[in-house]
């Protein structure tokens, strides 16, 4: 089974405690923390100083909100939309709720702008590596297996208009979970928005998103994680109004089939897991386009991110390859808010720049 960070606030959320503290300092109040359980892990909800007497609304309706995309995006429970798509939507064109075909729209435009190297459409691979049973497979799928399962892979396999979907292969099914706390997160905020929330930041995992700041005069600080130690991190990036962040950790995303663990993210154009990366982080004006952006990082690497970047304005990228000795790659933007150890200085290579990407999705 898969071996997730929901047992523990990351460490990407560390030096929020350390804001906090800093802020008494001050004469005005520090922000409010509390969480809810959702996605199988707690939903961090921070609210500003400036909207302290909203924190009860603020967590309540954070919840409405996120509880409603868990339902309709899990694709094991039989009755959600997702699960009902992978059953019929290869036979008709299934109308969705407006949540799941903004969602699907958002992924399926991303997927392209990334050639594919992220893809809302892995279920089959993921099912015949096991990732999904309650007990782990002995033994990887055979390369006949994983390829029959790549027929069906593909997001251009997907057709989505207006709020009715439909799949092109009998053999297609969707899997949203990896932007599905992203959005959920999105969500959230435009709704805590409407409620005139300006200050807050909700955090589910190592998926977060900010408004405004946390006391005048301060902003939100995370602290980054250090793929080569559990207790270390590689120094803390200062979030903006409204900018998303996700970070993927290969040591949080790894089954272990046989006597080796593998990488539970797959490389939708071969159908093997990525083993090539240890770490990627991506800013991004919004979570989803943070978590799609984060998953076609970790799967393209150093030879894919610069064109990612090219076809995706205003995001910010840090990878870090799996190595021995690895380097750190880190595009400009994400360079200015990054504050980190003098001693990473050496480890540093920016990110070169590409020319946007082909018309052609491959």
């Amino acid at each position: 089974m898969k071996i997730a960070p929901s047992s523990h606030l990351p460490a990407l959320l560390a030096v929020l405690l350390l804001s906090a503290a800093g802020s008494c300092r001050r004469p005005h109040p520090g922000p409010a923390t509390s969480h809810f359980p959702a996605f199988e892990t707690n939903v961090i909800l921070h609210i500003g100083a400036t909207d302290l007497d909203k924190l009860a609304l603020a967590l309540n309706t954070s919840r409405t909100v996120t509880k409603r995309i868990e339902r309709l995006f899990a694709r094991n429970e039989p009755h959600s939309e997702i699960a009902i798509l992978n059953r019929v939507a290869a036979n008709v064109s299934l109308p969705v709720s407006r949540e799941t075909a903004r969602a699907v729209g958002l992924s399926l435009a991303l997927a392209a702008s990334t050639r594919g190297t992220f893809d809302i459409t892995t279920e089959p691979l993921e099912y015949i590596w096991g990732f999904n049973s309650p007990r782990p497979p002995r033994r990887p799928p055979s390369a006949d297996l994983v390829r029959a399962a790549l027929e069906g892979v593909g997001y251009h396999k997907v057709t989505a208009r207006g709020n009715r979907i439909s799949f092109d292969s009998p053999l297609t099914a969707l899997n949203l979970d990896h932007i599905a706390r992203g959005y959920a997160i999105d969500r959230s905020l435009k709704a805590l928005q409407h409620l005139g929330i300006r200050n807050c930041m909700i955090s589910i995992g190592r998926h977060s998103r900010c408004l405004g700041t946390p006391s005048p005069g301060t902003h939100w600080e995370l602290a980054l994680p250090d793929p080569s130690s559990l207790n270390a991190n590689l120094g803390t990036i200062t979030l903006t109004n409204s900018t998303a962040v996700t970070a993927l950790l290969r040591r949080e995303h790894q089954i272990r089939i046989g006597d080796r663990l593998y990488s539970t993210i797959l490389d939708p154009r071969n159908g093997r897991p990525v083993e090539h990366t240890a770490l990627s982080v991506v800013l991004a004006p919004n979570a989803l386009t943070a978590d799609a952006l984060a998953v076609a990082v970790f799967v393209g690497g150093i030879e894919e991110t610069p064109r990612i970047l090219a076809g995706n304005p205003g995001t910010e990228v840090l990878l870090i390859p799996e190595s021995q000795h690895p380097e750190i790659w880190i595009s400009k933007g994400f360079l200015r808010v990054w504050k980190h150890p003098t001693s990473l200085t050496r480890r540093v290579h920016v990110i070169p720049a590409a020319s946007a990407p082909e018309n052609s999705p491959y």
